[in-house]
């Protein structure tokens, strides 16, 4: 945790608040390791689920990674976890494979799901001076 805080890096790692107390965070990682796409986590504090936070968070993750240019996202979720899978494949997650561990891998490609956000460029073109 130290080395994330204190190192200029591309990954993104964000930490959803509500007053003191932590409902969830989300990552996008892999752009530190040299990867086009990043992988995508999130967590919600089983105490805030069914209330739509992390439909809002992946909202959010995803534009964020568009506003880092990245084309797609992936994400690991093991099957048994349906709720979860439910969630991403109504976001437009496509899963392809199963991975060594019993995870299924999903990507999101960005562009075509989320025609509305525009790319970093775009966005500080269109900001006020």
């Amino acid at each position: 945790m130290e080395q994330i805080l204190h190192n200029t890096r591309s990954d993104l790692y964000y930490v959803l608040i509500e007053g003191t107390e932590v409902l969830g965070y989300g990552m996008l990682r892999g752009w530190d390791a040299g990867y086009e796409t990043p992988s995508l986590g999130i967590a919600i504090h089983p105490r805030a689920r069914g209330k739509g936070l992390g439909r809002v968070f992946m909202h959010f993750l995803g534009a964020a990674a568009i506003c880092r240019g990245a084309q797609r996202v992936r994400l690991r979720v093991k099957p048994q976890n349906a709720r979860a899978a439910k969630l991403y494949k109504s976001l437009g997650y496509e899963f392809r494979s199963e991975e060594d561990g019993g995870y299924l891998v999903g990507v999101l490609e960005l562009r075509s799901n989320w025609p509305d956000i525009s790319p970093r460029e775009n966005i500080r073109k269109n900001l006020p001076e």
